[in-house]
């Protein structure tokens, strides 16, 4: 199955993903946190964002899912995007709201820490 910008998928511990892109010598995916991790990352990232180099750490890569049903109020984490395969993970038919993935992809091109592999893929790409 060919995958595009936004596609979920699930790994074999039934973790939620996103997919970004597929580059060269990588696949990029973005995990979908739970709530609680969620407000945890809110809750330190509220606690630096002062500071704009801690503010901007990979760690705090991430948005926050508002108009996806299934995933509402949920972290979508791309710190840690590459993974050199995916054929363990299966399709999951849900579909990630377009301002969700437009937030993403802004994002993405916006971050210090983001692959710039990842980055020149997804540029193009409208809603």
């Amino acid at each position: 199955m060919l995958y595009t910008f936004g596609t979920v998928l699930e790994d074999k511990n039934s973790y939620p993903f996103i997919f970004l892109y597929a580059g060269d010598d990588f696949y990029y995916l973005a995990k979908i946190l739970t709530k609680d991790r969620t407000e945890e990352l809110e809750r330190k990232y509220s606690e630096c964002s002062w500071d704009p180099k801690r503010g901007r750490l990979p760690v705090f890569d991430f948005v926050i899912l508002r108009k996806t049903k299934e995933y509402e109020g949920r972290g979508a984490s791309f710190s840690d995007p590459a993974t050199s395969f995916i054929d363990g993970f299966s399709y999951i038919p849900t579909e990630i709201n377009k301002e969700d993935l437009k937030q993403i992809k802004d994002e993405i091109l916006a971050s210090n820490s983001a692959p710039l592999e990842l980055q020149d893929g997804i540029k193009d790409i409208n809603f």
